[in-house]
């Protein structure tokens, strides 16, 4: 192989290299499930409960805000926590975990809560925790818990408040792009979640957006993702 050769094979092989390594930007991007959007300067507490007769154990991560202006938040978090215990106990009330001797396993009902996106500026804060709870062996139940809160005005950030939705040319581009983004184009349909709903779950950070549907949804389930870059001008200026 002369020079020439070689430098063209290198060539080759170096583009190889690039087109491996390249970013992905595609529309819908991120799994959340391998890699959580959690902001690093955020602190997170554990709570433990282990193995009681009546359940094998709950495992709680939460976040918790420093600053009183982010007081608000902490309290949901709390009332979240709380919630989800309760429900939890009272489900299982008549529950008790069993040995199994062949397996050396406790088997029974267990429960766990933690944060998929955590996303805190000087003036907003969006959350999701997921909480759920499953017998061992078996699939786990899950849902979304989103906090989407503006710090300077004191208030929840709504679906309505974050998206433009001025008129039906807004509510149908909305639609559309939440739609794609979830690979449900032709079943979903936003009107029918601002009515009976509120809007669609959903969290944000510095680069994406999120949407959320709990297992058992009608529409099915998971963690759906656009880059903000892609919807920009359908988001409130006061939060893009």
């Amino acid at each position: 192989m002369n020079k020439n050769e070689k430098d063209s094979e290198h060539q080759k092989r170096e583009v190889v290299k690039d087109t491996l390594h390249m970013d992905n930007d595609s529309f819908n991007v991120r799994n959340m499930y391998i890699n959580p959007s959690l902001q690093p300067d955020i602190h997170i507490d554990t709570i433990q409960v282990n193995t009681t007769n009546k359940h094998t154990g709950i495992t709680i991560f939460h976040p918790k805000f420093s600053g009183k202006e982010c007081a608000t938040v902490n309290m949901q978090v709390n009332a979240l926590i709380k919630k989800k215990k309760d429900e939890f106990y009272e489900m299982i009330k008549d529950e008790k975990v069993i040995y199994d001797t062949g397996m050396k396993t406790y088997e029974g009902w267990s429960m766990g809560i933690g944060p998929v996106c955590l996303y805190r500026t000087d003036k907003v804060i969006s959350i999701c925790i997921e909480n759920g709870s499953g017998f061992t062996g078996m699939p786990s139940g899950f849902e979304y818990n989103v906090i989407n809160y503006d710090i300077e005005n004191g208030k929840k950030i709504s679906f309505k408040d974050y998206f433009i939705l001025n008129n039906a040319v807004d509510s149908l581009n909305i639609e559309r792009l939440i739609g794609r983004a979830m690979g449900r184009e032709a079943e979903f349909r936003l009107k029918e979640f601002i009515e009976y709903r509120g809007g669609i779950n959903f969290s944000f950070d510095d680069t994406c957006v999120y949407i959320y549907l709990d297992k058992y949804d009608v529409l099915g389930w998971g963690i759906s993702s656009i880059k903000k870059k892609y919807i920009r001008e359908h988001i409130n200026p006061r939060y893009r």
